[in-house]
């Protein structure tokens, strides 16, 4: 997963998290470890692509073990338009890839390309296991530059450069065709196995741009390696025939193989021998007769996905602010190559009959040869419309070379080098969603493989993500034509099978709250309302927010959800919108009922006050109870909205008074008969008791948590950035407090009332007291404005929210800030606190509502501070990286405008670095390097005491005492210690923690690993240090004459070291194979006696008598 925050000051941006998979077929758990490994590489940019390195062990193309379980390697692309490639066993970065200016889109890993050679199948295992080690190690790349990189990872270059697209390239993919040839009826399996090692595995390039176009290109071995594989062979064994050195383009002397062909080049550009990307073409569009309507908007996804059940490679793309997905099936290579056939025959017909054509009319008569007929004028000249096919002259020595190797050539390769986008891919379907889609994803059908599911019935299923925050899953189906002149075999069919929209809001939640017992939770955004379980984060029921009283009589329009309260029972929610609507909603049943024109517009704010005997103890209750007891006090609720008006409003039960007014005789209107037809009787209803008018909007309103009504207070913020405190029961004013620069968004009161605080827009958080309004502190924490503030029930304690995405937790009576919480991608609108402060919820315009616990660890305030020091450290760091960045990129283009006038200016560009360490300064490699520097200097000191301690003892002969073990180096030797505190450092900050060391602590580290070296003890870490030092302090190393019998010394250990590991691990390796193979012959036989099994089943492994003995003895 990528951390990408939207918010700048996101302090995740930048890092890879990684969750390692147990393999699929092991009894362990589903993550090796539950702990992330964070790789923090990329200088503050935000992470947009990610990509696992899929190919195993073996040199195949992903499968065996699956898309992760032969990954060792990840890359990252960012927003800076740089890309690192990760070591995940190592923990650390292995180089960074510098070339893109833009954003990266995508990164892809090349599959290992097979030698494009019809012999390939006659070699030798050891010229095949020679051209595995030398195989291509690829990587592509496509940035928001309109350009699409191929990188030698091995060289750390780029090697060539795919600039034809017409802008920002959005989306690309890389996949490896199956080696599907069709439904072959015939007996001869030998001769079809045969021709599919002969023929050159399929791999393409996939490309989406902004101009709308999906571009395909043929990937294959560059020439540069065909020559070499070649050389090889012949060097190898002199009697294996010569492979065919791989087939120019048949353009490839006339047009660039980065152009499209169907725009003319102004100059012959000739293909270098390094490139391995070829054009094929542009992706056919949909058929007319499809119903499909062509669009050019901008590719935005394409995907690639082999059905398990049928073996068909379905191809699909997605145009951005579509509702629907083109699906593209590939030809297999049989089909591809006759209906590359079919193309040539058509262009030659056509060619012939153009020729006759144009004889004539040379001749002097505009009459056919055959009917003796006049030509119409649209055929007598060569004329081409719109939607005729290419009919250029480059087209033409395109097919006309085409023709002529397909007729000559009896290579398999060749006619696949010829094979065009139109050939491979045929149009299946479009399948459509209900709404805007945001991305997609194929998945196997699973009902394939039901009983009386027949072979042609095979199909996929396909994922939306919408743009309402919903999934929705269809499914796509073949099925043979019945028509069988038609040129297609399959038709298919697709179903919306099943939608959730229930898990999400479509849009950003502005409101939360909590029930009185904290089992129940209500988050409120545009047009809906969602109740959820907070014990099992289940979403109970999606009410829809509809207000029916309009201006037409029996209409209704959606509602702005704004602010929401519990009623006292949690059976029902208020809810208050942007049109000045408040709706009482039904838990149990979902509807609406009560809808009351409260404020003309927005209600901003919300709060309830419960009466002094509402317990906590029952959930179930009848409202009709408490407003009859008059010493009980009644249910209120006040609403604050920017109609500069403050509402009460008295909860009470619908149906009483019209009880009462029949008894007494009724009405006869027939407003009051529809008015009672529309009640639900024994439901709540609001009524309007009280206005409190204000000179200004209403932004806030909140009650005081105090049960006396005398003393009992409202607190009102409005848009003049004044704080106003009235009485609630006179509405009497009492205290006016000022001190904000813009207007308070959120104000909460502590249970005591003795301090009220309050967040403004003005990114501070003041408290005040209420017994003179004075300020007691102001504190400033967010970047942002704050948004919602919410006091822990029975403490000082409050949560502030905020726009920049975070969520603090302060101390009201220390004025400090206590934690920092992220998560959030956006900003965050609202807040709900636990009664008993267990846990908080946090809903933002990222649609996420988060759950955060309390947990039982301590937290200690002076940590808090260091790490956020060291936070800010870190984006300082960042902000300088990105000056210099800048500076850099300025003074490179003063370079090149001075280097236009001169013949060297592209020499000079092309000795720019490619690549660059993948290192981050941060403060955590800093002070690792204060510890190695620490840990040598201690080191140091016990090798002077233990020299000094010898000496004196030297002269005491047999009375001579041994030293006792430094408690400072933990009891260990110094060696010892430097190789513990080494061990400590994490594996990705050790070289940016080496980098830290002066010269003459880098000359007293090397010491020390020569001791261990020469132990054997950390012969990995220590060659890996020793390694990196070298190469860093290669100049002050060279000058240095003292540190020549160390250096010496050191490549001697590490030859010795390094060999031995590589010998004893390919040694436990050929063990292990073998172990594995006798064990899973073993498995497959039907029933062998146990004691023939003890006996034999590690007999004549290899491994030495004494292994196989010690084997047999643990059995």
């Amino acid at each position: 997963t990528s951390t990408s925050s939207s918010s700048s000051n996101n302090k995740n941006a930048g890092i890879v998290h990684s969750l390692l998979f147990s393999k699929p077929n092991s009894n362990g758990e589903e993550f090796v470890s539950r702990e992330p490994l964070l790789l923090n590489g990329h200088n503050g940019s935000q992470i947009t692509c990610l990509s696992f390195d899929n190919d195993d062990s073996t040199g195949g193309t992903g499968s065996g073990t699956g898309s992760y379980g032969g990954s060792t390697r990840l890359a990252s692309g960012s927003s800076d338009g740089t890309i690192i490639l990760w070591d995940i066993l190592n923990e650390t970065g292995l180089y960074r890839l510098l070339g893109h200016s833009g954003p990266i889109s995508d990164v892809s890993f090349l599959p290992h390309l097979s030698p494009s050679t019809s012999a390939s199948s006659t070699r030798t295992s050891t010229s095949t296991s020679t051209s595995t080690s030398d195989q291509f190690n690829g990587l592509i790349t496509s940035s928001y530059d309109g350009l699409v990189k191929v990188w030698d990872l091995n060289a750390q270059c780029c090697i060539q450069t795919i600039a034809n697209h017409g802008g920002q390239v959005l989306s690309s993919t890389v996949v490896s065709l199956p080696h599907n040839d069709g439904d072959n009826d015939n007996d001869n399996g030998e001769e079809e196995n045969e021709n599919k090692n002969r023929v050159r595995v399929r791999v393409r390039l996939v490309t989406g741009c902004i101009d709308g176009k999906v571009r395909v290109y043929s990937i294959q071995q560059s020439k540069r390696m065909t020559i070499d594989n070649t050389t090889n062979t012949e060097d190898n064994d002199d009697d294996t025939p010569m492979p065919m050195p791989m087939p120019m383009l048949e353009n490839e002397d006339k047009v660039d193989v980065n152009v499209d062909v169907n725009v003319k080049s102004s100059s012959n550009v000739s293909v270098s021998m390094d490139d391995v990307c070829f054009f094929m073409g542009n992706l056919p569009p949909p058929p007319s007769n499809s119903n499909v309507i062509v669009s050019h908007e901008k590719v935005v996804k394409v995907e690639y996905f082999t059905s398990t059940s049928s073996s068909t490679t379905y191809f699909g793309y997605l145009r951005n602010n579509s509702k629907m997905v083109d699906i593209y099936t590939v030809r297999s290579v049989k089909d591809a190559l006759a209906k590359k056939k079919r193309r040539l025959r058509r262009r030659r017909e056509k060619d012939k009959k153009e020729n006759s054509i144009a004889s004539s009319i040379h001749s002097g008569s505009g009459k056919d040869k055959e009917t003796g007929m006049e030509q119409p004028e649209d055929k007598k000249g060569k004329k081409r419309g719109i939607l005729d096919e290419e009919d250029d002259t480059t087209s033409k020595v395109i097919d006309n070379n085409a023709s002529v190797s397909t007729s000559t050539s009896t290579s398999t390769d060749v006619e696949l080098d010829q094979i065009k986008s139109s050939d491979e891919y045929v149009y299946a379907c479009t399948v459509r969603a209900s709404h805007k889609i945001k991305s997609f994803e194929f998945t196997n059908n699973t009902n394939d493989g039901k009983v009386g599911a027949g072979a042609g019935s095979g199909g996929v299923r396909i994922v939306f993500a919408l743009a309402t925050n919903a999934l929705e899953v269809h499914s796509i189906k073949r099925k043979k034509k019945d028509d069988s002149r038609s040129s297609e075999e399959y038709e298919f069919t697709t179903k919306n099978v099943s939608s959730m929209d229930m898990y999400g809001h479509p849009t950003g939640i502005r409101s939360i709250a909590l029930s009185s017992d904290d089992e129940l939770a209500c988050t409120v955004s545009k047009n809906i309302a969602k109740v959820w379980n907070v014990g099992n984060r289940s979403c109970l029921r999606s009410l829809p927010l509809t207000s029916s009283k309009s201006s037409k009589r029996g209409s209704t329009s959606s509602s702005y959800g704004l602010c929401s309260v519990f009623l006292p029972g949690n059976t029902h929610v208020v809810v208050g919108t942007r049109e000045g609507y408040l709706l009482v909603i039904d838990i149990a049943s979902g509807d609406i009922v009560f809808t009351e024109k409260a404020h003309e517009k927005e209600i901003w704010s919300i709060d309830i006050k419960k009466p002094p005997s509402f317990g906590s103890g029952s959930n179930q209750y009848d409202i009709a109870d408490y407003n009859d007891d008059e010493a009980s006090g009644s249910i209120a609720i006040v609403t604050g909205s920017a109609d500069k008006n403050v509402k009460f409003w008295e909860v009470e039960t619908q149906g009483e008074d019209d009880s009462s007014s029949d008894e007494d005789g009724g009405s006869d209107d027939d407003s009051d008969n529809d008015d009672k037809a529309g009640l639900h009787i024994g439901h709540p209803m609001l009524v309007h008791t009280r206005t409190l008018e204000s000179a200004d909007d209403v932004v806030c309103v909140r009650y005081s948590h105090c049960n006396d009504p005398a003393q009992k207070m409202i607190f009102v913020s409005t848009l003049d950035n004044q704080i106003k405190v009235f009485f609630d029961d006179t509405l009497k004013f009492f205290l006016s407090l000022y001190g904000h620069t813009l207007p308070a968004l959120a104000l909460d009161s502590s249970d005591d009332d003795a301090i009220l605080a309050s967040g403004g827009a003005d990114k501070s958080i003041k408290i005040w007291g209420l017994d003179f309004g004075d300020t007691h502190r102001t504190m400033y924490g967010h970047s942002d404005s704050i948004t919602d503030l919410k006091f822990v029930k029975k403490t000082h304690n409050f949560f502030t929210s905020s726009k920049d995405g975070s969520v603090r937790y302060w101390d009201g009576d220390r004025f400090d800030q206590i934690l920092l919480l992220n998560g959030h991608i956006s900003e965050i609108n609202c807040l709900a606190i636990s009664k008993t402060g267990a846990f908080v919820l946090s809903g933002g315009m990222d649609r996420q509502v988060r759950v955060w616990e309390r947990t039982k660890d301590m937290v200690f305030l002076e940590e808090e501070k260091e790490r956020a020091m060291e936070d800010m450290f870190d984006k300082v760091d960042n902000q300088k990286g990105d000056e210099a960045g800048t500076e850099r990129l300025m003074r490179r283009r003063k370079e090149e405008d001075q280097l236009e006038e001169d013949d060297d200016g592209d020499d000079e560009n092309e000795n720019q670095p490619q690549s660059a360490a993948a290192v981050k300064k941060s403060q955590l490699s800093v002070s690792s390097g204060d510890r190695i520097m620490e840990a040598l200097e201690r080191a140091d000191q016990e090798l002077k005491d233990a020299a000094s301690f010898r000496r004196s003892q030297e002269s005491k002969g047999k009375y001579a005492k041994e030293r006792m073990p430094s408690p400072y180096l933990l009891g260990m030797e110094p060696p010892q210690y430097m190789l513990w505190v080494l061990r400590s450092v994490k594996s990705a900050e050790l070289e940016q923690s080496l980098l830290v060391l002066p010269l003459h602590y880098m000359e007293r580290l090397i010491f020390y690993l020569i001791l261990l070296l020469r132990n054997g003890q950390g012969v990995e870490l220590c060659s890996r240090a020793a390694i990196f030092l070298v190469k860093t302090h290669q100049n002050q190393l060279v000058g240095h004459h003292k540190m020549a019998i160390p250096l010496r010394e050191l490549r001697r250990l590490l030859k010795l070291r390094l060999s031995e590991a590589r010998d004893a691990i390919g040694y436990n390796m050929a063990a292990i194979r073998i172990i594995s193979k006798v064990s899973s012959d073993y498995k497959s036989r039907y029933h062998i006696p146990d004691d023939f099994a003890k006996k034999d089943v590690f007999g004549g492994l290899g491994v030495g008598s004494d292994m196989a003995a010690a084997l047999q003895r643990k059995n």
